[in-house]
């Protein structure tokens, strides 16, 4: 992942938990809504384009 093995990703999880310690929660639950949100607004994205497409497929066909 990313070039990043077992070693480095235990070294990072150890830097963050003294870093931020108890806070640590509040912010991997700010970071996974900010996540979901992002998706959310990707399908909302995808499925804008789907129908322009589709649009402009019955438009060509009339």
């Amino acid at each position: 992942m990313f070039g990043i093995g077992d070693v480095e990703l235990l070294f990072l999880a150890l830097v963050a938990l003294l870093l931020f310690g108890n806070k640590l929660p509040s912010i991997m639950r700010s970071f996974g809504k900010s996540v979901a949100e992002l998706k959310r607004g990707m399908d909302e994205m995808r499925e804008q384009v789907r129908k322009s497409v589709e649009e402009a497929n019955d438009t060509d066909t009339k």
